[in-house]
């Protein structure tokens, strides 16, 4: 449904979709020059999965809630594996994120991929 949105939506500003939803196989054929993936390493997303007062309520309430949260790591790990081999296969950008990556650094990445560089006062 999110890729249904995406391609229904008229030419026009930027769009940023956030999640696991727009894999780089449903995305390449909409707009390929204009789709970046940013997929955490491992430990940068247990880093901050861990300072998410959200998460630790999801997991509050469970029997072994560091079990839970381990398991919820290794998924998102083998998601992120999958979305870095799609999108390489598909030779679309996909950066991997890292404790050591400022957010401009990131930010700059995303810019340049999607051609925004010239919208920065824009934006």
């Amino acid at each position: 449904m999110v890729v249904a949105d995406l391609a229904a939506l008229p030419p026009g500003p930027p769009v940023l979709v956030e999640g696991m939803t727009p894999l780089p196989e449903c995305v390449a054929a909409l707009r390929p020059e204009r789709a970046a993936w940013l997929v955490p390493a491992p430990a940068f997303q247990h880093a901050h999965y861990a300072r998410r007062d959200w998460a630790a309520t999801l997991l509050a309430g469970l029997a072994d809630s560091d079990r839970a949260f381990d398991n919820w790591m290794r998924r998102d790990e083998v998601s992120a594996r999958w979305v870095r081999i799609q999108a390489r296969r598909l030779r679309l950008p996909v950066r991997v994120v890292d404790t050591h990556h400022s957010i401009g650094a990131v930010t700059a990445w995303v810019e340049l991929q999607l051609g925004l560089t010239s919208l920065r006062g824009w934006l």
